[in-house]
């Protein structure tokens, strides 16, 4: 062989014997990433570990919010003077009235029936003597009563009160007395009342 062609063999043993080691070298050292690949890998890592809130329901129903607690106000209400308008005026003190049984006895007994008005009075002296007889004041009512008798003979509701007066307290001639003034029907039911304190009619 001559010298040229062992060189040239030499040579090519030497360049394969270097593109061997870089073969190896390759093979051995850790491949690279690529940074971009890297830096997107770790931005959808974040999103995947970052909770994120749920989407809100559309058809849920909306959150009641309570009002928030008011102090109640304590405060005396302002003063208002009389005769403003909204102002409340309390009503006067009801006066003692009189009793106006002994006031219609009392006139009775003076002789006031017929005394101003004749036909008020002689109503007021009818209720009065109703109201007397209701309370049991028996005597006041057959005195009211023989007061308007006195003014208006025949009058047949102030004749019951003194026939049935008269038989409550036991007094029969009285009863008699004005029991035969009274139309017949009115006698029959008098007549019925006054047995019930064992008191009889007889003409």
């Amino acid at each position: 062989m001559s010298p040229k062609s062992i060189a040239i063999a030499a040579l090519g043993a030497l360049t394969f014997g270097a593109l061997m080691m870089l073969y190896l070298d390759v093979r051995a050292a850790p491949a690279r990433p690529d940074e971009a690949r890297i830096t997107d890998a770790r931005t959808r890592h974040k999103r995947v570990a970052t909770p994120t809130a749920p989407a809100a329901d559309p058809w849920a129903p909306a959150a009641r919010t309570e009002p928030p607690a008011v102090a109640p106000d304590t405060r005396p209400p302002p003063a208002r003077e009389p005769g403003v308008p909204g102002t409340v005026t309390p009503p006067p003190e009801p006066a003692n009235e009189p009793d106006r049984a002994a006031i219609g006895r009392a006139s009775l007994a003076a002789g006031d029936v017929g005394g101003g008005d004749g036909a008020a009075d002689a109503m007021s002296a009818r209720e009065e003597a109703n109201r007397l007889y209701d309370r049991q004041d028996y005597e006041g009512a057959i005195a009211t009563a023989e007061k308007v008798l006195s003014q208006a003979p025949g009058d047949i509701r102030m004749l019951r009160v003194v026939v049935s007066s008269s038989c409550q307290m036991g007094d029969a001639d009285k009863a008699k007395k004005y029991w035969t003034q009274l139309p017949e029907h009115d006698k029959n039911q008098m007549s019925r009342r006054c047995q019930r304190f064992g008191i009889t009619f007889t003409e």
